[in-house]
């Protein structure tokens, strides 16, 4: 437990982040500024009256699905190899046959958004698979080089961000109706607040370590924001790897690159795993430049077209 003498600031974020998970839909703002002084009421000439678009709540308790949160034998959620927005499609009974159908399209617009994202952030992107998010710590402490920290991992990671959650964006191409648009964001929204739990109650402090509550909580709040596009770049490297000698032609390599890359692309052709192939391709991308990343990752964007 976060000791009761930390500031408010911290307090503040672990409010944000573990009692109202749904604010993790937006990238956690610095500290506000002092507001303006309340301005002196003037009584309207007639009442507002309320936009006509408006949706009221729906309410989708009453649906029975199979949860995304499940617990391995030494009782820990199991992590998904899916973004939770879209496991949760495959969760929801309301979505049927036709819909599945149907949403391929919306699906497919909505991974070249992200991909052309990925491409325009690459040396971001391979920061943040790299381990950025590890960075983030001395928040509860009030510390002013953690908190600068965490202000440029917050404007670095800002351009890769969807955006709109996903059963939202289905419901607004009309993909989706507005129950199985709620279901699912309901379906992920669960998993997601479990595993905010499951860092806040597993916290244990040791002596020493800088590492707060607040960071981990912090850290797998901006996971969860970054699922979906580290997801997909996943699948980018993975692309590429399947034709990774077209790859190696189209970023240019230099002679000491050549050198370096050589032992990798034949590891590359040797692979028998998903796993080891992409372990094996953030190894080339750490030596590309940023240039040449991005020419790297939009080799792979192509081969989706």
């Amino acid at each position: 437990m976060i000791h009761p003498s930390r500031t408010t600031h911290a307090a503040t974020l672990l409010a944000i982040f573990v009692a109202a998970p749904a604010a993790l839909a937006q990238v956690a703002p610095p500290p506000p500024a002092k507001p303006d002084p309340t301005p002196e009421y003037v009584r309207p000439d007639a009442v507002p009256v309320a936009p006509k678009n408006l949706r009221s709540p729906v309410n989708v308790e009453d649906v029975q699905y199979t949860p995304l949160v499940q617990i391995d034998s030494d009782g820990t959620i199991i992590r998904l190899t899916l973004p939770a927005d879209f496991a949760a499609l495959e969760r929801n009974p309301l979505i049927d046959d036709d819909t599945r159908i149907a949403m391929r399209s919306a699906l497919d617009d909505r991974r070249a958004r992200v991909e052309a994202n990925i491409v325009s952030n690459a040396s971001t992107m391979v920061e943040v698979d790299a381990g950025l998010l590890e960075t983030i710590q001395g928040i509860a402490s009030n510390d002013e080089e953690g908190q600068l920290r965490l202000q440029a991992v917050q404007e670095m990671i800002r351009p890769l961000l969807v955006g709109v959650p996903l059963g939202e964006d289905l419901r607004a191409l009309g993909v989706l109706d507005d129950r199985q648009a709620a279901l699912n964001d309901k379906i992920g929204r669960e998993y997601k607040s479990a595993l905010l739990e499951e860092v806040r109650d597993n916290f244990s402090p040791k002596p020493g370590d800088p590492v707060s509550q607040v960071d981990l909580l912090l850290r797998e709040a901006f996971a969860q924001q970054l699922a979906e596009p580290v997801w997909t770049y996943h699948q980018m490297l993975l692309a590429a790897s399947e034709d990774i000698q077209s790859a190696i032609r189209v970023v240019s390599l230099d002679e000491q690159q050549q050198g370096r890359v050589r032992p990798i692309v034949r590891a590359l052709e040797a692979a028998t795993t998903d796993q080891g192939r992409l372990n094996l391709m953030r190894d080339l991308m750490a030596i590309l430049s940023p240039t040449q990343q991005r020419e790297l990752l939009q080799f792979a964007a192509n081969l989706d077209n």
